[in-house]
């Protein structure tokens, strides 16, 4: 068994791609926009012509950026608006020109490892968003090119809403004109990017009612804005450039728009709210495997607010989910080996990858309930010895009593003071 992407093969990681149904690929390579193998998210999108064709009223197609220079990693589209029509031109990163690596527990990518040296001037999730400049629209790039590609989409609802409350309510239209305005790709940076993505939710956000809401996309883009504010965080010099007009903006948006997400916390928060909305209604959470990857997320979100009970709880209920699962997809197995009518061949290696990819899952679980316990022992110790330092000189007793008021766990304080041992009968 190998990968018919690299070759290799993840025993603890690898799943089926439900586009072009090759099995055994690496978990690594799974895009989790399009929710396919990575060579099949490319081809969702067609490669850019090579055929020459100027910047100024190009057909609707495609055309490399300086085509000749190796220099540029884009693909210039020509696309339609779908809300309002009018041509505009998006980026498309080239395929194989960056790969993903180090990843976080809540999916946030922390390394881009580029072809060539010369693009690491440039950062791909700053141009996740695709925006009109016509009427503001603004989607990621999945979705702005085909919007209904899938049949659950809200998007003939959204679009509605949103011509119909941009032209007639005074509110809505100063926050898109505000947060569209002076959008420039070629100087994209964290500060429109942010801009971007605060867009792209108000838009989905327009509409009110849960039941037509895309709660799942709409928790996707929190979670993404989340990133780049945490970024922003580890990035000095350039948050202290844009720290003050970010700042502005954000009391502009208030203004309108109280519930704003303006800082990371609060758009994790949201993005939580928004994903268990999902995990209770969205269409796309189809299957089992699906609902413990959105927990597992969910998981990973809580534990970068430091929210570690809830993340513990959510891990344990993946665990749960997953081991029903499972026994009843083995059940179904050996159902179907006693049975008359077996189970057809390609039914069968269905079931067995589900059962991978949730041993896999339940594998990742446990080795973060055993980080997050780790550090939790670690975070109590500390605390333990703060509060001894504090105490002088007492009993052993005593301290210990003290340290489980304040809520020390028991082991840590009997690590700490330990109780005496009773001798036996009184002879030892």
């Amino acid at each position: 068994m190998k990968c018919p992407i690299c070759g290799e093969f993840d025993e603890q990681d690898h799943f089926e791609c439900p586009k072009c149904n090759r099995e055994n690929i690496c978990g690594s390579h799974y895009n989790f926009d399009f929710l396919v193998c990575e060579e099949c998210a490319k081809k969702m999108t067609p490669p850019a012509k090579k055929t020459a064709a100027k910047r100024q009223g190009a057909d609707i197609g495609e055309i490399a950026l300086e085509e000749e220079s190796p220099k540029n990693p884009f693909y210039l589209r020509q696309l339609k608006c779908p809300v309002c029509g009018t041509t505009s031109e998006q980026r498309w990163f080239k395929a194989k020109i960056y790969s993903e690596q180090n990843i976080d527990v809540d999916k946030h990518v922390q390394d881009f490892v580029w072809t060539e040296k010369v693009f690491k001037k440039y950062y791909p999730p700053l141009y996740y968003m695709w925006h009109c400049y016509n009427c503001h629209y603004t989607d990621s790039y999945v979705d702005f090119e085909n919007p209904l590609k899938d049949s659950f989409s809200n998007f003939r609802i959204i679009k509605n809403a949103f011509i119909d409350q941009y032209q007639d309510d005074p509110r809505v239209e100063k926050i898109i004109d505000k947060l569209g305005e002076n959008i420039d790709y070629d100087k994209m940076n964290y500060y429109q990017a942010i801009k971007l993505h605060l867009l792209a939710i108000f838009i989905q956000e327009i509409l009110k009612d849960n039941e037509e809401r895309d709660s799942l996309k709409i928790g996707r883009y929190y979670l993404r804005l989340g990133w780049l504010y945490r970024e922003l965080g580890q990035k000095e010099e350039i948050s202290n450039k844009i720290k003050s007009t970010l700042d502005k903006l954000i009391k502009f948006l208030k203004k309108g728009w109280p519930e704003v997400a303006g800082d990371e916390q609060s758009a994790l928060k949201k993005a939580i709210e928004m994903l268990n909305q999902a995990f209770k209604t969205s269409h796309a959470v189809k299957s089992v495997v699906a609902e413990v990857d959105l927990l597992m997320l969910v998981a990973g979100i809580y534990i970068k607010l430091k929210e570690t009970e809830e993340a513990l709880k959510i891990l344990s209920s993946v665990l749960g989910r997953a081991q029903k699962t499972k026994h009843r997809l083995t059940q179904k197995i050996r159902g179907s080996e006693k049975s008359k009518v077996p189970m057809p061949g390609e039914e069968l290696r269905r079931l067995e990858i589900q059962m991978k990819r949730l041993d896999s899952l339940m594998s990742k679980a446990r080795d973060i309930i055993s980080d997050l316990k780790t550090d939790r022992m670690k975070e109590e110790r500390e605390k333990a010895k703060e509060i001894i330092k504090t105490l002088g000189e007492l009993p052993t007793q005593e301290i210990r009593e003290i340290l489980l008021k304040e809520g020390i766990d028991r082991r840590i304080a009997l690590e700490f003071a330990p109780e005496t041992k009773k001798k036996f009968l009184g002879l030892f």
